[in-house]
């Protein structure tokens, strides 16, 4: 099944100070979504812009001290997409289901190999009146210093049934 991956969406992040890019698509600034992402480390550290991350409901800018400057994300770090449409979770592989055969996988892009992990459809997209993120959560730690993929097939669905 690994050819039904739809190319277009790919998650990458490092967990390690190898990975460095430039902004995507000669963008001015990194997105935040998908989040981590490859495009938030620059010279190998986590570089992530106050613009860009959303404020508290009373205005506080939300802290990144704790998280600029390391030199990779989390080995427990879950993923989060915003594909802006509504997904069907049922379509989403659930905590006993994923590997290199569901509709949302993770990859160790280092080693080649799979690693476990379910997907959720985010449970309270009502209070931003947005279509609901997805959130991959992998079930091991993710190897330190590799980079890690998340791939949705073409099986995923949108909540209308695309």
């Amino acid at each position: 099944m690994r050819n039904s991956v739809i190319t277009g969406m790919l998650v990458l992040w490092g967990c390690t100070d190898k990975v460095s890019s430039p902004t995507p698509m000669g963008a001015e600034k990194p997105p935040l979504l998908p989040f981590p992402s490859a495009h938030l480390v620059v010279d190998g550290r986590i570089s992530i812009s106050p613009d860009i991350v959303p404020m508290s409901v009373d205005g506080t800018p939300l802290a990144l001290d704790r998280v600029n400057g390391r030199a990779g994300f989390s080995v427990v770090q879950s993923a989060v997409v915003d594909f802006g449409v509504a997904l069907d979770g049922d379509t989403l592989p659930g905590q006993g289901e994923a590997l290199s055969d569901g509709t949302v996988q993770m990859w160790d892009l280092e080693a080649g190999l799979p690693i476990r992990c379910f997907a959720e459809v985010d449970a309270s997209p009502e209070l931003n009146g947005e279509a609901p993120v997805v959130i991959v959560r992998p079930l091991d730690l993710l190897p330190p210093g590799h980079r890690i993929a998340v791939a949705f097939t073409s099986a995923v669905q949108t909540a209308d049934g695309d």
